[in-house]
C-alpha cells in the first residue's frame, strides 16, 4: 500500500458513541485512531440523541448511522430483530462507505464479523475482529440460549471468524486462550485490555452533590454500577443486602433483570436496596463517587467469554472494588495484584456480605489508600492512550501488511505481563 495517502478503516458494529460501555469503547478508539488513519464507522444510530457523548466531528471520522429497532433485550426473539434490522440496514449502508485497508469489526451483533469478512475480501481489504465477548459460549453458559439450531449457527459463525480474520484481539489473557482453543492461530492473537478515560474519570469527594440529591451522604454506600442485566449475578447482592442491613446497596444503570431486581426487593421489604437511572459521561463520575465500595460481578462460569468494562472507571475513580469474579478474569486478577479491593467467589452471597463487613469496618483511609493503588493501576497500565496506541501500532501493521501475509506480531498489554502486586 501506497504511503501517499493515510490508511482508511471501515469499523461495523451495532453500538457506537451509546450509552453501553462497548459503543463508548469504540468511539474513543475511533477517535484516536483517526490521528494517524481515515475511519469510517457504520453503526445503529444510538437511543440518546447522537452528539450527547464527547468528541465528536473529529477530521477523519465519518459515522454513517444504520437503522435499527431497539426492543427489549432481555429477549433473545426481539434481540434478533434488533441484530435483524440493523444488518439489513448496514448492508444499504455499504455502497457509501468506499473503499479500505482494514475492516474492523466488534462482536455486537456476533454476525458482524461474518459480514464484515464479505466486505474485506471484495476490497482487498485485511479483516481484524475485536472479541468483546464470545458467542454461543457465553449464552449457553448463562442458559440464556438453548436452541440447538442456533448454538449451531453461531459456532459455525465463530470457526469461519477465527480463521479468515487476518488477526484478533482478545481483552484479557483468559479469553485469549478460550480462542486459540476454539481455533484462533495463537500468533493472530493480541491481548489488548478495555480501558478507563482517566481525562473524564476522576477521583471526587465521597460527600458529593450527587450523593446529597439521592440521600446517601453518611451512609456506607456498596454500588453497582453499569448494566443490570442476568450475567451480573445481582440477585446474589441483593441476598447479601439482608445480611448488611446497615449497608446501601446500590444499582446505578439500567438493563434487563432491573426491573425483576426491584420488583424483588419491594415484595422481601429489603430497604436498604436502592435503584438509580443511568448517568451521562458528564455526570457519572459524581455518581461513582459517592459510593464508599463498588462491585464488579459475573456469574460463574464466564471466564474467558467477557470481562466487565466498567472495571476500569471504576478504578479511574479511586475507589475500592469488591470483586465477586473466578480468580482468572481480568478483574480479579487486578484486584488481587494491585491490593485495592477484595475478591470472592461468584454467586455466593454470603461471602459478598463478609466481605462488606470487612471493607466497612476499615478505617476510611485504608480504603482510600484501596482507591489510590486501584487508581495507580489504571494509570500504569489501563488508560486510554496506552489502548488505543495499541490498537494504532496493529492497525498500522495490517495496513502495510504485502497481502497473503499472515504473520502480524500479536500486542499483548495482559495485566500478568506487566503489573507487579502490591504496586
Amino acid at each position: 500500500m501506497s504511503r501517499s495517502r493515510r490508511p482508511r478503516v471501515l469499523v461495523l458494529n451495532q453500538y457506537y458513541d451509546s450509552v453501553e460501555a462497548s459503543g463508548q469503547l469504540l468511539r474513543h478508539l475511533c477517535e484516536d485512531l483517526t490521528e494517524h488513519f481515515d475511519v469510517t464507522v457504520v453503526a445503529a444510530r444510538p437511543t440518546v440523541k447522537p452528539g450527547t457523548f464527547e468528541g465528536r466531528g473529529k477530521p477523519g471520522l465519518r459515522v454513517l448511522w444504520a437503522r435499527s429497532t431497539h426492543l427489549p433485550r432481555a429477549s433473545l426473539a426481539l434481540r434478533a430483530l434488533n441484530y435483524a434490522t440493523f444488518l439489513a440496514s448496514v448492508v444499504g449502508k455499504l455502497a457509501r462507505t468506499g473503499p479500505a485497508d482494514v475492516v474492523l469489526c466488534m462482536t455486537d451483533p456476533p454476525v458482524i464479523g461474518l459480514l464484515g469478512s464479505l466486505v474485506a475480501r471484495a476490497r482487498r481489504a485485511r479483516l481484524l475482529i475485536v472479541f468483546q465477548d464470545v458467542h454461543p459460549d457465553l449464552g449457553i453458559v448463562s442458559n440464556r440460549l438453548t436452541n440447538r439450531a442456533l448454538i449451531g449457527v453461531l459456532r459455525f459463525n465463530q470457526r469461519v471468524l477465527l480463521r479468515r480474520a487476518d488477526h484478533v484481539v482478545a481483552i484479557g489473557a483468559a479469553m485469549r486462550r478460550k480462542l486459540v482453543d476454539k481455533g484462533a492461530r495463537p500468533g493472530s492473537v493480541s491481548v489488548i485490555p478495555n480501558w478507563a478515560d482517566l481525562g473524564n474519570v476522576k477521583p471526587e469527594p465521597r460527600d458529593n452533590r450527587w450523593a446529597e440529591e439521592h440521600d446517601l451522604n453518611g451512609r456506607f454506600v456498596v454500588m453497582h454500577a453499569g448494566n443490570v442485566g442476568l450475567m451480573q449475578s445481582l440477585d446474589s447482592l441483593v441476598d447479601a443486602a439482608k445480611q448488611v442491613p446497615d449497608a446501601t446497596i446500590a444499582f446505578l444503570g439500567e438493563g434487563s433483570h432491573k426491573a425483576a431486581l426491584a420488583r424483588r426487593a419491594e415484595d422481601e421489604g429489603i430497604p436498604n436496596v436502592r435503584f438509580f437511572p443511568h448517568e451521562p459521561p458528564s455526570r457519572v463520575r459524581h455518581a461513582l463517587a459517592a459510593a464508599d465500595v463498588q462491585v464488579v460481578s459475573l456469574i460463574p462460569g464466564l471466564a474467558g467469554l467477557i470481562e466487565p468494562s466498567k472495571i476500569y472507571s471504576v478504578l479511574a475513580a479511586e475507589r475500592p472494588i469488591l470483586a465477586a469474579m473466578e480468580p482468572e478474569t481480568e478483574a480479579a486478577r487486578i484486584v488481587a495484584q494491585t491490593r485495592c479491593g477484595e475478591t470472592v467467589p461468584p454467586g455466593d452471597a454470603h461471602a459478598l456480605a463478609e466481605a462488606i463487613r470487612r471493607l466497612q469496618d476499615l478505617e476510611p483511609d485504608e480504603r482510600e489508600q484501596m482507591g489510590r493503588r486501584g487508581r495507580e493501576a489504571v494509570h500504569r497500565l489501563y488508560g486510554r492512550e496506552r489502548m488505543t496506541a495499541a490498537y494504532r501500532e496493529l492497525v498500522d501493521a495490517l495496513a502495510s501488511a504485502p497481502h497473503g501475509t499472515k504473520s502480524i506480531p500479536p500486542i499483548s498489554l495482559a495485566a500478568a505481563d506487566s503489573a507487579t502486586p502490591g504496586q
